[in-house]
């Protein structure tokens, strides 16, 4: 009886331990975390379905160790597609035909953010989060291809915020008609790679266009000197014509003042003629002449003689 007694105890202390170390193992394996920043799918591997119907948000989890947690990024995320001009052909760049058939290749990126009403359906059409990434990026690729169409390349050097709108707008709208599941929030068109001999003929181009800046604005700046000189030989000139004008109407003025005055004093000779005449009475015109001087003389000087003794 203490045999039988002995030999369960041994079991039950090997089925204990076997008990504690299976929860040793399976504990730790059987615990999920979401992340602040992810939504997640609970699938079953085995049974092949959908866990839970809930998608779970942050938080820890105990599943068990069948269950499989799909994760998708719900902050902003990020699409490179990467360009490097004459590089080597990679998965994710994007070349494009402009309106005049011009081959580039585009440096850009898109910014999306999932929606979680959509989560699901993500899942049950592309399973993990790159499957559905790359897929969204061939979205992208194929509207800036689309838009790249509708410019010149040397649009891209003097448009490029006007191209970044465009494959924008039509971006936002392929992800709604698309079923992206996803809203695109940002594109970026990081750099344009034009073929090098184009890079080169625009280059020549620009030194021209700098050139004939260059030249048209020493050409205004003459024209400009030219007119200041013409204002100032004009203001110079108006400023001559009034000091002329002030001179010509002094003159005037002292004319005028001078010849009054020569008049006055004729009048006053000629009252001193008919004075001396009437007062000498008939007496000759030459002795008439000979008083008259004498008398003018007399009224010219301050301290005149009258006789001298």
């Amino acid at each position: 009886m203490a045999e039988v007694t002995k030999v369960v105890g041994i079991l039950v202390g090997v089925i204990a331990g076997v008990l504690i170390l299976l929860m040793v193992i399976l504990i730790p394996v059987s615990i999920r975390d979401v992340d602040a920043t992810e939504f997640a799918v609970e699938y079953l591997e085995v049974e092949r379905k959908i866990a839970n119907p809930e998608v779970l948000t942050e938080g820890r989890y105990i599943r068990a160790p069948s269950t499989v947690l799909y994760k998708y990024k719900r902050t902003l995320q990020t699409l490179n597609l990467f360009g490097q001009y004459p590089g080597k052909w990679e998965k994710d760049d994007v070349w494009c035909l402009t309106s005049e058939g011009l081959n580039m290749e585009l440096d850009l990126i898109g910014q999306y953010q999932i929606q979680k009403e959509s989560v699901f359906d993500i899942f049950k059409n592309w399973g993990q989060e790159a499957n559905w990434k790359k897929y969204l990026m061939s979205l992208l690729s194929r509207v800036a291809i689309d838009v790249c169409s509708n410019y010149t390349g040397e649009d891209f050097y003097f448009y490029r915020g006007q191209i970044e709108k465009a494959i924008l707008d039509q971006g936002k709208l392929s992800f709604a008609e698309s079923s992206a599941y996803a809203t695109l929030e940002l594109v970026q068109l990081r750099n344009v790679y034009h073929p090098p001999l184009y890079t080169a003929a625009n280059r020549d181009k620009q030194a021209v266009d700098q050139e004939k800046d260059r030249l048209l604005a020493e050409r205004n700046q003459k024209l400009t000197d030219i007119e200041t000189k013409r204002l100032e030989a004009i203001a110079d000139a108006q400023i001559a014509l009034t000091r002329a004008r002030g001179v010509e109407q002094a003159t005037l003025v002292f004319a005028n003042i001078t010849s009054q005055a020569e008049i006055q004093k004729w009048k006053q000779r000629a009252a001193a003629l008919v004075a001396v005449k009437q007062e000498l009475g008939n007496i000759s015109n030459a002795e008439l002449l000979d008083q008259y001087v004498r008398y003018i003389s007399l009224v010219d000087q301050k301290s005149p003689v009258i006789a001298v003794n």
